[in-house]
């Protein structure tokens, strides 16, 4: 066997030298955030006499459909319309696999509860959906648990609304049970709502608008 050269030998070895220094990557530069700024700095000025202006601007209606706004109003639309169906298709695939029934009454996990089980009924599966969402950036004014019923028989049913705009929210069903889709509200033939709420707030349905008058409309 022939051997092997020493400019070769010398680079298996700064190879090998070098893949162990990688196992140890050195410390990079620290930086430190302090709040407060110097008046001598000179991005100062400028930052705050946006600040000033951003506070007391009130947004300018987009009454242009080709303007910056509209165009950022319709991107913002599609990719959250995308990100609930893309939630909606998880859980129920989620609640497939985890479905479990409450044993000896209905239960209403606390959201400690469900995330450290093994899974839950409807109302611990949308729990979970409604934090997802959250998680992923929907406003928490927009979004609100609902107990929903069918008007054949009272049964009920847990379900995420997301409230786009102003009107008629958007279903999030857990399992699938009353909508296997993203869906308006009112496309929900044969169920109502019955209770709609937060950790904060609740409101009772009268007839086709919410009660009190300060619901999402």
């Amino acid at each position: 066997m022939g051997g092997i050269s020493s400019s070769v030998a010398g680079g298996i070895l700064a190879v090998a030298l070098g893949a162990l220094a990688g196992c140890a990557v050195p410390a990079g530069p620290a930086y430190h955030f302090v709040a407060g700024a110097s008046a001598s700095d000179s991005a100062h000025a400028k930052i705050a006499a946006w600040q000033r202006r951003e506070r007391v601007a009130e947004p300018a209606a987009v009454a242009d459909g080709a303007s910056l706004g509209a165009e950022w109003s319709r991107f913002v639309t599609g990719e959250r319309r995308a990100m609930a169906e893309r939630v909606r298709a998880w859980i129920q695939d989620e609640a497939r696999q985890r479905y479990i029934p409450d044993v000896g009454g209905d239960h209403w996990p606390t959201s400690a509860e469900v995330f450290a089980s093994r899974g839950d009924d409807c109302d611990g599966l949308e729990l979970v959906a409604l934090h997802a969402l959250r998680a992923l950036g929907f406003p928490d004014d927009t979004l609100f648990r609902a107990v929903i019923e069918r008007g054949r028989d009272g049964v009920q049913h847990m379900v995420t609304l997301w409230f786009e705009s102003p009107g008629d929210p958007f279903v999030v069903d857990p399992t699938g049970f009353a909508t296997s889709r993203v869906v308006r509200l009112s496309a929900l033939d044969g169920w109502s709502p019955r209770a709609i709420f937060t950790e904060q707030v609740e409101y009772h349905v009268e007839g086709p608008a919410l009660s009190p008058a300060s619901a999402p409309e």
